[in-house]
């Protein structure tokens, strides 16, 4: 998984992964879950490590505002805790096979200049074609 922008309506700029995606195939994604914290504006810069990891309930954070029972109350129905199962599936079967598709989100195709597959990890990770495309044009054309 070649780049890792994280934010729901991010303000940071999507970096093209199009060096890479020369070179060997991988993915790309987008981690959008959101947290109580800040007001559920964006998705934090490197939240996705706790799914990744499986240590999802990790107490109070960044702006002293976010607790676990708040990230409870937020999500009832405990999307959270799925879509950390389905990261460390997804990590743990593009460690052993070098392809990260998983059964319970589908086929994960590899980035590529002609299909810019993104993945959108949050409540119901989704597949996206050509993410922000005004941006990545942007970039390619300075």
């Amino acid at each position: 998984m070649a780049a890792s922008i994280s934010g729901k309506a991010s303000r940071t700029v999507q970096t093209p992964v199009v060096a890479t995606a020369s070179c060997r195939p991988n993915g790309q994604r987008l981690f959008a879950w959101t947290t109580p914290c800040f007001g559920s504006q964006w998705a934090l810069h490197a939240l996705d490590i706790p799914f990744t990891f499986g240590n999802h309930d990790i107490g109070r954070s960044w702006d002293e505002q976010d607790s676990q029972a708040l990230r409870d109350a937020a999500d009832p129905e405990g999307h959270y805790r799925r879509l950390n199962e389905q990261m460390m599936a997804m990590w743990t079967t593009f460690a052993r096979t070098g392809n990260p598709s998983i059964a319970a989100v589908g086929n994960w195709p590899a980035y590529t200049p002609e299909h810019r597959h993104t993945m959108v990890l949050d409540g119901k990770p989704h597949l996206m074609q050509a993410l922000r495309e005004g941006v990545r044009a942007a970039i390619m054309a300075a």
